[in-house]
């Protein structure tokens, strides 16, 4: 019997947690910096604990604007976020554009699960294939799909869990 997409992609989604445990595991939903009585720069995602830490230091600096950490809630964003101050991956639903941009980014580069950033990676190809906007019937899409497929069917063959 042949699997359908939606199979498909839930095998490899399998597949993929435990590669992406390690991020997975301390990411979290992206947080801003507001202020009361002033009009920040809220488009830079923040970590919980740099977002606390920057508003500790702007208060100080401008008590009158009263800047307090907003967010740490899935919000649909274009980009997979990061945070702004010390890099940690951060998590939020991706949009159709996110998805078109990581498929374009990924159709020019090498699909790899090895090395250094293989959670990251592995982490945000989960995000891709369980976002609502994740469409198996657009060619690119799935094409993108298809070359992470191959590799869990080599790992299969192989006899193996990881990449």
């Amino acid at each position: 019997m042949t699997a359908t997409r939606s199979e498909r992609v839930d095998a490899v989604i399998k597949w993929l947690r435990p590669i992406a445990e390690p991020v997975a595991n301390e990411a979290e939903f992206s947080r801003w910096i507001r202020a009361g009585n002033a009009d920040p720069d809220e488009a830079e995602d923040w970590c919980a604990a740099c977002a606390r830490a920057e508003v500790a230091r702007l208060n100080e600096q401008h008590p009158e604007h009263d800047y307090y950490v907003w967010g740490g809630y899935g919000i649909e964003t274009d980009c997979p976020p990061e945070c702004c101050k010390c890099g940690k991956t951060l998590t939020d639903i991706l949009t159709g554009y996110a998805i078109r941009d990581e498929v374009d980014h990924y159709s020019r580069h090498t699909v790899s699960l090895r090395g250094k950033y293989s959670a990251e990676r592995a982490f945000r190809f989960i995000e891709v294939f369980e976002s609502s906007n994740f469409d198996t019937e657009d060619s690119d899409v799935w094409r993108f799909f298809r070359k992470v497929e191959r590799m869990f069917k080599r790992q299969a063959v192989k006899g193996g869990g990881g990449a």
